[in-house]
């Protein structure tokens, strides 16, 4: 499935996505050191292999599992320290103008009204009782890696959990999220 990105850009298949992905890369490349769009045998030095447990209990690594460069569906490298730093540059205006910034975070769709979870264009966010925003929440899966982060836009804290297996960031980030709390 592609994501919404690749349907504004790709709405009948005629502007390809891998030139946006590329122009993304220039723009943030300031900013995002170790982290973009590779092919699988050009990834950045000390890249972690994932790996995926078979039913047998044995582990293999996930390099047959994903596309040989990541695309609209996924595939993009992320590094803990440059998620900190594009929440850091997006909150002090440096990506968008205030205005964009504010409209990029905005609430846009009810996901679960009993948990306070919503969507927007920046992904999920909970809010509180009273409408304000408590933290905002990225994830990203592929075949034997798993990446969550949230971050308190009250005090700019961050937390970003990259794993090189299909499960566990998400265990990971509530123990971290509770010892905080």
């Amino acid at each position: 499935m592609k994501s919404p990105s690749c349907w504004a850009l790709e709405p009948d298949g005629a502007i390809s996505y891998n030139p946006y992905t590329k122009v993304t890369n220039y723009i943030l490349s300031y900013l995002l050191k170790k982290s973009g769009y590779f092919e699988l045998d050009r990834l950045p030095e000390n890249t972690a292999l994932g790996y995926i447990e078979e039913p047998v209990g044995t582990w293999k690594t996930n390099i047959y599992s994903l596309p040989a460069k990541g695309g609209p569906d996924g595939g993009a490298y992320v590094t803990a320290e440059d998620m900190v730093l594009c929440w850091q540059a997006l909150t002090d205006y440096q990506l968008l103008s205030k205005e964009m910034t504010q409209l990029f975070l905005k609430p846009r769709e009810v996901v679960s009204a009993e948990q306070n979870i919503y969507y927007g264009y920046c992904g999920y966010m909970e809010l509180d009782d009273q409408n304000e925003i408590v933290k905002y929440i990225q994830m990203g899966y592929d075949p034997g890696v798993n990446f969550r982060a949230v971050h308190y836009p009250t005090t700019k804290a961050s937390v970003v959990v990259c794993s090189n297996t299909s499960e566990g960031a998400y265990e990971l980030l509530k123990e971290i999220e509770n010892m905080l709390t």
